[in-house]
């Protein structure tokens, strides 16, 4: 399962706050939220097709605790997250 790179995107500028450091997660609560902020072109759907599609490429893992499922960030993950997220400085 491939994830368009625009959503993978979009997950990490989403999340970015909330992932600092290896093994912190996100809730499937965040990923629900999310939806009432995603820039118009992005469906829920493709969160969480973009999700899976991560999780598979070893950037995520899912676990359950207790009644909630978390996604938490890999070494990986962080790493790709950073490309993402990370602006280039600007040549002034």
């Amino acid at each position: 399962m491939a994830a368009d790179p625009a959503v993978e995107g979009v997950i990490f500028e989403l999340f970015q706050g909330k992932l600092e450091h290896v093994g912190d997660a996100i809730s499937g609560d965040d990923l629900y939220q999310s939806q009432f902020v995603l820039p118009d072109r992005f469906t829920a759907e493709e969160i969480y097709r973009g999700m899976q599609a991560l999780i598979m490429k070893g950037y995520f893992v899912h676990t359950i605790e207790g009644y909630r499922n978390l996604f938490r960030i890999t070494h990986e993950g962080l790493a790709v997250m950073r490309m993402y997220t990370t602006r280039p400085p600007s040549c002034i």
